[in-house]
């Protein structure tokens, strides 16, 4: 599929297996997502995947950015449509995995990808969506109904880099599309992830 991507299988393997897809923030690679793993549930996968636009060494992003928190277009577009292409062919290339029990996610940058593919991956029947730091801009054109499709939300309440209203308006706005979204904030947490948010993450799992 021409995607570079990391695949770890679950401790506790049976036939098929649950996977969560996760998206890297910007400046990272899908190496930085993988000490995640020991926090999902044992039968659990984690797949995380690169992103196509380079800035340094060992070092991408999802899209560029016009100014903070309004992502170019175009290359938002691509990524979008990348990330949509490597979901359809997942059970190709990962054998496996339980394709009716995938939940797509990401951090940051990785988390707006997520986000703004709600739509498409309720069309597609995807388990759930995870947002960790993320936003929703205006230009994200999340219109049709969501139809109780389950998100997992959870922002430090610190993070100076994407405030925390950016996440509660983004939160409004999932709900009033009809998103089942359950909403986590963390006291002294900046813009990054910690234990409890992980635990609430792999709690939100278990439920799907």
């Amino acid at each position: 599929m021409g995607s570079i991507y990391k695949v770890l299988t679950p401790s506790n393997v049976g036939s098929s297996w649950p996977a969560l897809v996760l998206l890297h923030g910007m400046g990272t690679n899908e190496e930085d997502l993988l000490p995640l793993k020991p926090y999902l549930p044992d039968n659990w996968g984690l797949i995380t995947l690169r992103a196509p636009y380079t800035v340094g060494p060992q070092q991408y992003q999802w899209y560029h950015l016009q100014e903070l928190g309004k992502p170019e277009p175009n290359s938002l577009s691509s990524s979008l449509d990348l990330v949509e292409h490597f979901l359809l062919q997942l059970g190709q290339e990962v054998p496996g995995v339980d394709l009716g029990k995938v939940v797509l996610g990401g951090f940051s940058q990785g988390a707006l990808i997520s986000g703004a593919l709600l739509q498409r991956m309720v069309a597609r029947g995807l388990a759930g969506t995870a947002i960790l730091s993320g936003y929703l801009p205006e230009s994200v054109g999340l219109t049709e109904p969501l139809h109780n499709y389950p998100v997992f939300w959870g922002h430090g309440e610190e993070d100076m880099v994407l405030p925390l209203d950016w996440g509660n308006d983004g939160v409004i706005r999932l709900r009033s599309l009809g998103a089942q979204v359950t909403f986590c904030t963390y006291p002294q947490m900046g813009h990054s992830v910690n234990e409890d948010e992980l635990q609430d993450l792999s709690d939100w799992l278990q439920t799907l």
